[in-house]
């Protein structure tokens, strides 16, 4: 099921940081960041009036565990609005590039730092560039190595 999930910030900054934060996370599909508001709200017993931007973030309810965890570990309130809305009527096509968007693997090689969009993991081996001569017994020290994709096996659900 989509989410339609609502957060306040008090900074146009924060909000287009937090919002790309959450699409590259994968936490998000889109986020919107709505014009500056005025929000009044009772905080430690005062009426208070602050300026605030609000966020529309479309997420699966699958994701929402996490999103919650992700925006109270990066807000910048004590106490950050988080509200999550059931989106009962999406259309097809709207919901389906969300879940697809979502429910894509990422696999990440640290050692090379590059995102693979697939839905298996690969498995690497150090191989030597010059594989017809071995460069350290030539005086040369360690020989230059490359990382090159040697199995791939299925992704774990």
């Amino acid at each position: 099921m989509m989410l339609v999930v609502l957060t306040t910030v008090p900074s146009n900054e924060e909000a287009e940081e937090l919002a790309e934060k959450l699409i590259n996370s994968k936490l998000a599909a889109c986020v919107q960041v709505l014009p500056q508001m005025k929000s009044f709200y009772l905080w430690k017993g005062e009426v208070q009036k602050d300026s605030e931007y609000l966020l529309l973030i479309k997420t699966l309810d699958a994701k929402f565990s996490q999103l919650k965890k992700f925006i109270k570990k990066n807000h910048s309130y004590d106490v950050p609005e988080i509200v999550a809305l059931p989106a009962d009527r999406v259309s097809e096509s709207y919901l389906k590039w969300i879940e697809d968007y979502l429910e894509r693997a990422q696999t990440v090689v640290p050692s090379i730092g590059k995102a693979f969009e697939k839905k298996t993991y690969l498995t690497y081996s150090l191989i030597p560039l010059d594989c017809s001569r071995n460069l350290a017994d030539e005086g040369v020290g360690v020989p230059k190595m490359t990382l090159l994709p040697t199995r791939a096996s299925a992704f774990p659900k």
